[in-house]
């Protein structure tokens, strides 16, 4: 048996971990947290009563499908799209006998008309795969699109499925374009409501790219890693504001870090902010982005946020609540730090789930009323947390079944370009079909995505023919 130390022993460790903590709090500039009794302290989220819950659309509500469509994809952005890749990129069948797509220049009606076939493909969900009888499945539906399409149109030229195949295969947004999309996205929605929240999509991918993330906590496992900004219309419906492709790579010597994405996303709550004197929407995001520089950002110009921590990252705080006896241990128990000067809110509790754990908090949005306590059963910061975020989650479970169901590469040709191209196409069309049911809401409980593609698809096509 081990022999039982002395209490001066046990005092003696007691206070050279009470020292070393203290030395933690000071090496990293957190001193001034205060412990917070939350049976006997109330705080409160800073949400003005004039800010809105949910976003506001920024378009006349009889708007079609095809006008909100074109406000991701007008003509000027097709033309962008279409000079990135310059001439040789439209250049198209045998070495023996090559052509090029309208001589090079772009060409905005067949490239509608291929988005308007691209659409419908979205819609029906039919990846027909090749076989003996069945060599060439995309060129057949295309094909049977394109007949559909001439029947309802027979006094209009329309390109042949040749050239519209081709389009399909080489028609993508490049990554230096986002940015812009980013901007089609913003301007569709007048102000972001009461929060923005911020996470990722790894979409499934095993072809040959450099860019391929392995995460195998996914659902996806591998593929390409989307960091994104959703905002919601209402409490079922979530609208994509922003999505960037991770592109580290050791290759190219690129990397994205958390703090930049955090600067990203706390842009989009400026410019809303300047836009529409609303106060900043408060930005939620998990563990994996909160770092001690994105916090800094975000403090600095006055943009709200909730957290999740991972604690090895915020040693100082975490020492801070040890100091003030907050630090828990059981299932069900709540810790709670407060710092005045920096508006800041720290919050460790273990959650009865054991599939949610530990789990530490941090915002900067929430200020202490006085002579209050909070509500039985009541977790500031945590609570509103788990309430928050998950928006990402429902935009990405609604892609299911929603992305060209197509292979994007094949022979010599690579697959990454045009798989990041339909994450992005599938968005939009979410988003699409998102505004549409927001502006009408008499469609939101009968509109499929099927049936929305279809007829966005004939309303492209009666635009081509006024082109």
């Amino acid at each position: 048996m081990p022999e039982e130390s002395t209490i001066e022993e046990r005092l003696s460790k007691k206070s050279a971990k009470i020292k070393s903590d203290m030395e933690i709090v000071e090496e990293t500039g957190e001193l001034g947290w205060n412990a917070v009794d939350i049976s006997h302290e109330t705080f409160h989220l800073d949400i003005p009563r004039d800010n809105q819950e949910y976003a506001s659309i920024n378009l006349p509500i009889h708007s079609s499908f095809v006008d909100i469509f074109l406000m991701y994809m007008p003509i000027s952005f097709i033309e962008d799209v279409w000079e990135f890749w310059g001439p040789s990129h439209w250049v198209y069948g045998s070495s023996n006998n090559p052509a090029t797509i309208n001589c090079g220049y772009y060409d905005i009606k067949a490239v509608y008309t291929m988005l308007a076939v691209y659409i419908r493909l979205c819609g029906l969900q039919n990846p027909t795969k090749g076989n003996e009888k069945n060599e060439r499945p995309l060129r057949n539906v295309i094909n049977e699109s394109l007949t559909a399409i001439k029947e309802s149109h027979p006094d209009h030229h329309f390109s042949g499925e040749t050239i519209i195949e081709t389009l399909i295969s080489r028609f993508h947004i490049p990554k230096e374009l986002y940015v812009q999309l980013g901007k089609h996205l913003e301007g569709v929605i007048g102000h972001c409501g009461r929060s923005l929240i911020c996470d990722e999509k790894l979409l499934h991918f095993t072809g040959e790219s450099a860019l391929i993330r392995k995460i195998s906590s996914k659902p996806d496992k591998i593929g390409f890693w989307f960091y994104e900004a959703v905002c919601m219309l209402n409490a079922k419906t979530p609208y994509l504001l922003l999505s960037r492709v991770q592109d580290t790579c050791a290759n190219t010597k690129t990397h994205i870090s958390c703090d930049e994405i955090l600067e990203e996303w706390g842009n989009i709550a400026i410019r809303y902010k300047i836009q529409n004197c609303y106060s900043n929407p408060l930005l939620v995001f998990d563990s994996y982005y909160t770092v001690n520089a994105g916090r800094n950002y975000l403090n600095d110009h006055n943009v709200s946020f909730i957290g999740s921590c991972n604690t090895v990252r915020f040693r100082g705080i975490v020492a801070a609540m040890k100091l003030c006896k907050q630090f828990v241990k059981k299932p069900g128990d709540t810790g709670c730090i407060y710092h005045p000067g920096k508006h800041e809110i720290f919050v460790n509790h273990i959650d009865p789930d054991n599939e949610i754990g530990n789990k530490h908090v941090l915002s900067n949005a929430f200020s202490p009323v006085l002579g209050t306590r909070s509500g039985e059963n009541t977790i500031p910061v945590y609570d509103q947390y788990k309430l928050l975020f998950g928006g990402c989650d429902k935009f990405n479970r609604n892609l299911h079944k929603r992305l060209y169901c197509f292979k994007t590469g094949g022979k010599d040709k690579k697959g990454s370009t045009g798989h990041v191209h339909k994450f992005y196409m599938g968005a939009i069309l979410q988003n699409v079909m998102a505004v549409y049911t927001q502006l009408h809401p008499e469609t939101k409980d009968e509109l499929s995505f099927m049936q929305m593609c279809l007829e966005l698809s004939g309303e492209l096509i009666e635009y081509v023919t006024t082109l």
